[in-house]
């Protein structure tokens, strides 16, 4: 889905909530659009459905926070609730809330693991959740104080990292996105993509970036920019995110071009370009190329202001192969390499399981 048709169908979906665009309409112009049906779909009945909750906590939690003394724990984000929010809370339902922020998933984590701090509900990131489990750190929900769970988005119940929403429910989610100062960007080729930081950050921004401190934020950016998955499960491919390194500029068949370096590693690359092959195919073919001695290549690329391809060098123990990109939008003639610079992959993979 393009930017315009992005920010078009965000336009149309709060006059859907605010009751300025019937539903018929909102579908009818998301259509128009090419927006697939069973999004359309989602997003009227995200926007649209009678939420039937009550305001505040279920009686039953009530009652219960009553027998234990009337008190809650909550360990929260930094700047996450309104601070007239907590006040009206304890005088509306009776409650004492000593509430606690942390700016960090490391600061909550290490908090729980060097125990004395108990907390009724915290606020941790999808991904820790994992650790949590696997160290005890959560107690189980009981569903019965959860009447309307049914509420939630669907796609935000019985997730990957919690089925059934054993010990968790989805309190808010967002993402990363890239602002920038059109006064600075405005002339930029790279704008509308990553590259406005890995290429022109460098050279025409130093000095004036900011980046959230998230390792796992800023590690799904450079795989994205690099053309892998954002959660890539790969060490080498993890690593490549890491091994990205801009070289300089230099002047190829009269165009400007960016020069990037990095390692690759052949088998991993194999595996992210999902041709269906299995882990024991993978698993084969990374021994083999390790035998022979072309495990992973040294990659050289060369980008122009479009941040389209001008030249790319790969390297390893057998030569450098260097690919030359040019004449952009015409028609190209299309000839077989000669017969010695061809390698026969039959020959590496007969080996190999089928």
């Amino acid at each position: 889905m393009d930017r315009h048709t992005r920010t078009q169908l965000d336009i149309w979906a709060e006059a859907l909530w605010q009751e300025r665009l019937t539903r018929r309409d909102f579908v009818r112009r998301g259509t128009a659009l090419g927006v697939a049906s069973s999004l359309l779909a989602e997003i009227v009945g995200l926007y649209t459905r009678e939420v039937a909750a009550e305001t505040g906590p279920a009686p039953q939690v009530l009652e219960r926070i009553k027998k234990e003394g009337k008190k809650l724990f909550v360990y929260n984000w930094e700047d996450y609730v309104h601070p007239h929010t907590i006040p009206k809370f304890e005088k509306e339902f009776g409650v004492k809330v000593t509430y606690d922020t942390f700016p960090s998933n490391e600061q909550l984590l290490a908090k729980l693991q060097a125990g004395g701090a108990k907390y009724d509900v915290i606020f941790p990131t999808h991904y820790f959740l994992p650790i949590y489990l696997a160290q005890g750190l959560l107690a189980p929900l009981d569903h019965a104080n959860l009447p309307h769970l049914h509420n939630v988005f669907a796609k935000f119940r019985n997730t990957p990292f919690d089925p059934g929403n054993a010990y968790t429910v989805s309190y808010g989610w967002g993402m990363t996105g890239l602002a920038h100062n059109a006064t600075y960007t405005k002339d930029d080729p790279r704008l509308g993509s990553w590259a406005l930081v890995f290429e022109s950050g460098p050279q025409r921004y130093s000095g004036k970036l900011g980046f959230t401190d998230e390792r796992e934020e800023v590690m799904a950016v450079a795989l994205q920019y690099l053309g892998h998955h954002a959660n890539t499960r790969t060490k080498d491919t993890l690593r490549q995110a890491g091994d990205l390194r801009r070289v300089g500029d230099d002047q190829l068949h009269g165009v400007s071009a960016t020069h990037y370096t990095g390692t690759v590693e052949l088998a991993t690359l194999v595996a992210d370009l999902n041709l269906g092959l299995s882990d024991e195919v993978i698993t084969g073919l990374r021994q083999e190329l390790q035998k022979s001695g072309v495990s992973s290549e040294q990659l050289d690329i060369w980008v122009d202001q479009r941040g389209y391809p001008v030249r790319q060098q790969a390297h390893d123990s057998a030569g450098t192969a260097t690919v030359d990109y040019t004449d952009y939008g015409g028609p190209q003639p299309i000839s077989a390499p000669p017969a010695d610079q061809v390698f026969d992959m039959n020959q590496l993979l007969s080996g190999l399981p089928r």
